[in-house]
């Protein structure tokens, strides 16, 4: 509720600030849209952020307790394992070629983690691991796109971090 009351405030004072001609407006859903001189445009709504370039690039970031994976994310690819709360979500777009970028926490140890993605991925390419304490990392290459993995530990919780790009040509 403080949030969208906070959007509001931050909207009428953009809107104040810029007078008539605001690069500020409301979308049909209520949220904020500021649109650039060259096209470029960021939209900042329930779902998180959205940047669009002038060259039609695009990127959404969302932020939250318990988000849900990103459109077009490959699941069949790099799988996630259930029973996490992803907190954070991050698609970008360039070139008609997406990156992906989702952190999670589990209430589980990180060896049980680690071991879900080392079996989901143990058909990789060029793969490097690294594992000190606290901190595990996979990385390998699969179906075009590079993949990194990162678990890492804290008190009672495992954060894991997903990093899927596309392989460069």
């Amino acid at each position: 509720m403080m949030r969208k009351v906070f959007l509001v405030f931050l909207v009428l004072g953009l809107i104040f600030a810029a007078g008539c001609n605001s690069p500020v407006s409301l979308d049909k859903d209520g949220g904020i849209v500021i649109k650039g001189e060259d096209g470029e445009k960021v939209k900042i709504g329930e779902d998180g952020l959205e940047f669009t370039g002038e060259d039609g690039s695009e990127s959404v970031i969302s932020s939250g307790d318990d988000l849900k994976l990103p459109d077009g994310y490959p699941s069949n690819i790099v799988p996630l394992m259930k029973g996490g709360k992803i907190t954070w979500s991050n698609k970008s777009t360039e070139d008609n070629k997406s990156t992906y970028w989702i952190t999670a926490e589990y209430n589980k140890k990180a060896e049980e983690v680690i071991k879900f993605y080392q079996d989901k991925l143990a058909d990789m390419e060029e793969v490097s691991s690294q594992e000190i304490p606290d901190y595990y990392s996979l990385n390998g290459k699969k179906d075009g796109y590079n993949i990194i993995i990162s678990v890492t530990t804290n008190d009672d919780n495992t954060t894991l971090s997903i990093i899927i790009t596309p392989e460069s040509d």
